[in-house]
């Protein structure tokens, strides 16, 4: 009868709970837990908000340099002009369909636009990318025969870790408007 009995007293021992030391090295365990998994939620968070940064300046750029040929493309009278406004600096003018004078250049670390409709100025240059894109460089190359312009834009900064390079080339469509004769 006394071997019934003993398996009762273990069995009676194991239901009274735990201990304070158990119950501590549980809690650590759990804080542990806890402080990973919220430092992963918070480092993914960050490369989240980078991403998110870094795609916003590609598509500005990118859209910068799409509307840029968009305009070319249908564009007469390509020419680099070293010299605006009486100040120097390498630009990128012509004509467009509307038969104004549209003159591109990199002022201050943004691309700027202006349009001229002969002597009257419908706006002086005006930024076209946004503030949190630096563009280091904008250069304009261009082929008489027949008329094509590559454009290279260099951005840099804010959330580029390394420059952000695009290139493309224009075919202009030679079409002669009547202004444009």
């Amino acid at each position: 009868m006394s071997k019934g009995i003993a398996p009762l007293k273990i069995f009676k021992k194991k239901l009274e709970g735990f201990t304070l030391m158990e119950l501590m090295i549980a809690l650590g365990i759990f804080v542990i837990v806890i402080i990973v998994v919220v430092s992963i939620f918070i480092h993914s968070v960050k490369i989240n908000r980078t991403i998110s940064k870094r795609i916003a300046a590609i598509d500005n750029v990118s859209l910068v340099v799409e509307q840029i040929a968009r305009e070319i493309r249908t564009g007469v009278r390509f020419g680099q002009i070293r010299e605006i406004d009486g100040k120097v600096g390498e630009g990128f003018s012509f004509v467009n369909y509307k038969g104004e004078t549209v003159n591109y250049k990199l002022s201050g670390g943004v691309i700027k636009k202006r349009v001229k409709l002969g002597d009257n100025m419908i706006h002086d240059f005006l930024p076209i990318t946004s503030a949190n894109v630096k563009i280091n460089r904008l250069i304009f190359l261009s082929s008489v025969q027949p008329p094509r312009i590559t454009i290279v834009v260099e951005a840099s900064g804010g959330p580029f870790a390394k420059p952000l390079n695009l290139q493309t080339t224009v075919g202009a469509r030679l079409i002669y408007y009547k202004e444009a004769r």
